[in-house]
């Protein structure tokens, strides 16, 4: 069984059996920290019973790399990570801040330093989804689709990469291409933030409006929002729909 943190569309996956009758959670694996569920929750345990019985030992490394990371020195948050490899590796949380300084102060070296962190154990499906999110976020559509390819044997089948190749296709211009994609989604999982937002702009730059308005009405039952509260989103992120919507 997979889920998905929505908003950041962190994926996660879970071994499920059935125990008195009821469906429980086994265990997991999260493909952000490249670890299982037994794995991160037993070093987040030991990571906060470490921060009050040793202040001093290696937990604030990580806890001043993500405040770096945080306000935007991410080479220095980098720099500290990578000087204290040995001692932090073993903690799932290592791997979640350095990704995030390493994309963002060196993204030309992203996928060289994937394929390099193979030898420090870190799990090879978290580094092809990781593959796919760079190549996705950055609209390579033909190598978004190769690393579906890739994953798939790896994870079965995923809507969400369905959504992932679609985004690609957007940002290289092939709007129709990605609307054909987006509307194969809605069939098959439940409206996420992500795909709602990234719809919305697709119709925004296909200049239809009708299909605009129909689908941004979506997110009062979706989300939650009220519908001053969707005219207000529209107003602030597509002004040039704005009009026709209200």
């Amino acid at each position: 069984m997979r889920t998905y943190d929505d908003y950041t569309l962190q994926f996660d996956d879970w071994v499920v059996d059935l125990k008195d009758e009821q469906l429980k959670i086994v265990d997991g694996f999260s493909y952000t920290t490249s670890a299982t569920l037994i794995r991160d929750l037993t070093y987040y345990l030991q990571f906060h019973a470490l921060e009050i019985t040793n202040p001093q030992g290696v937990t604030p490394i990580l806890v001043k790399a993500n405040s770096l990371l945080k306000a935007g020195n991410e080479k220095k948050a980098l720099a500290l990570l990578e000087k204290n490899k040995e001692q932090l590796k073993r903690y799932p949380s290592y791997w979640q801040i350095y990704l995030g300084a390493l994309y963002e102060s060196q993204p030309d070296k992203y996928i060289e330093r994937l394929n390099e962190i193979k030898a420090d154990q870190f799990d090879e499906r978290s580094i092809h989804l990781h593959k796919l999110l760079y190549f996705a976020n950055n609209g390579m559509s033909d190598s978004t689709k190769k690393q579906i390819e890739i994953l798939i044997p790896e994870t079965g089948d995923d809507p969400l990469y369905l959504f992932l190749y679609g985004k690609a296709l957007s940002m290289e211009g092939e709007y129709q291409n990605a609307l054909v994609c987006f509307e194969n989604i809605e069939k098959a999982t439940p409206l996420l933030w992500d795909i709602w937002c990234e719809r919305l702009e697709l119709y925004s730059h296909l200049g239809d409006s009708n299909g605009f308005n129909e689908w941004a009405k979506k997110g009062t039952l979706a989300f939650n929002m009220t519908e001053d509260e969707v005219v207000e989103f529209v107003k602030l992120h597509f002004p040039g729909m704005a009009k026709n919507f209200l």
